[in-house]
């Protein structure tokens, strides 16, 4: 699918981040403006990059599915938070991940800072890249959530944001993401 002139120049302008070592981004525009193409794009781009977390709101995780089969560019491997049934959810993902392609875990915020889930994202999986869809659900620095991002956030090389809606009650909004 073509790309819009903005998000041409948003990857360009990422791209050009990453060529100067700033691993790190926010997307703030509006809703519909294609935020998750950027990412795709972006991410599809970046050749050292084999592992993706993708956290978003759970009825987000679908619009990542259906956004990946759209965009990607490179072979990729979606594996869903909501297609792991059971007990085992960790051993499933494992066993799902592939050599050579973009693994692409997609989760929803809730489930990323509960167990096993938690131990196997900061220990087993190594995340290349992480991307926060609609970041203002981490406004809260306090928060589980943000406290495990930003461990998680330590020990991944490229990390970005996105939400239309970045200060949503106060500028302090931002402070968590």
């Amino acid at each position: 699918m073509k790309s819009w002139k903005h998000q041409i120049e948003a990857v360009n302008y990422l791209m050009d981040r990453v060529s100067r070592g700033l691993y790190y981004g926010g997307l703030y525009t509006d809703m519909g403006s294609g935020k998750t193409k950027i990412m795709i794009d972006l991410m599809s781009k970046l050749s050292d990059v084999e592992r993706v977390v993708v956290l978003c709101p759970k009825k987000a995780i679908n619009t990542w599915e259906e956004e990946f089969a759209k965009h990607s560019t490179r072979p990729y491997n979606l594996i869903s938070i909501e297609s792991l049934k059971g007990k085992g959810r960790t051993e499933q993902i494992e066993k799902r991940i592939q050599i050579g392609v973009l693994n692409v875990f997609v989760l929803n915020y809730e489930m990323s800072w509960r167990e096993p889930i938690k131990s196997y994202l900061l220990n087993k999986f190594k995340a290349d890249f992480i991307v926060c869809d609609e970041s203002h659900r981490i406004k809260g620095a306090g928060s589980k959530v943000s406290k495990f991002l930003q461990v998680l956030g330590r020990r991944t090389k490229y990390r970005y944001l996105m939400t239309g809606t970045p200060l949503g009650n106060s500028p302090l909004d931002i402070y968590g993401q």
